[in-house]
């Protein structure tokens, strides 16, 4: 997949179809190391390509329609807001497109939800770090767990939408699943 999105931005770059300088190619994905946080996951790792498409009317509509301060909390919840907005009608369109008779409201859920956990996330961050003194590199190792745990949870509608309909395949990442040995362990000693 890399090597087709690099080719085109070749293309685009030396036509000038796309972009006209290569500063303006962003990678596909980021550098998973930064996804200690929501904010650094959809900021920095996740969809890089779509961030100009993303990020242009968030900011416009935080500067110029709410008059947020550049910078401020308020200019990034509602960047935050908006973007996921756009990106919750974008999957929202595309699967509706695809299957007219479903109604995909647990995409639409998971785009607006997801907003307001990094507003909460936000808020944790802050009250760890002023009151609490949360500065350490180790306290990253709980941003990933919480990263994780947070969009494994909080997709489960969206990715139940995508695979329930056929538009995305499912298939294990390993040849067992240790989640489902575990839940069957566990269900076995219910009984």
């Amino acid at each position: 997949m890399d090597i087709v999105y690099h080719v085109i931005c070749l293309f685009g770059v030396t036509s000038g179809l796309f972009w006209n300088v290569i500063e303006e190619v962003h990678p596909l994905k980021g550098a998973w190391a930064m996804c200690y946080t929501l904010n650094n996951f959809w900021n920095r790792t996740w969809h890089q390509n779509f961030r100009r498409a993303l990020k242009t009317p968030s900011r416009y509509v935080a500067r110029h329609v709410a008059c947020a301060p550049k910078g401020s909390w308020a200019s990034r919840q509602i960047q935050y807001h908006i973007a996921f907005a756009i990106s919750g009608i974008y999957h929202w369109a595309a699967a509706k497109m695809a299957i007219r008779s479903e109604n995909f409201t647990k995409t639409l859920a998971f785009f607006a939800i997801m907003p307001i956990i990094m507003l909460l996330e936000d808020l944790a961050i802050s009250v760890a770090r002023e009151q609490l003194g949360w500065r350490s590199w180790r306290w990253r190792v709980v941003g990933y767990l919480w990263t994780f745990f947070a969009l494994t949870l909080l997709s489960v509608g969206f990715v139940d939408d995508c695979v329930r309909h056929g538009l995305v395949t499912s298939f294990p990442a390993l040849p067992f699943s240790p989640t489902h040995t575990i839940l069957n362990l566990w269900v076995r000693s219910k009984i």
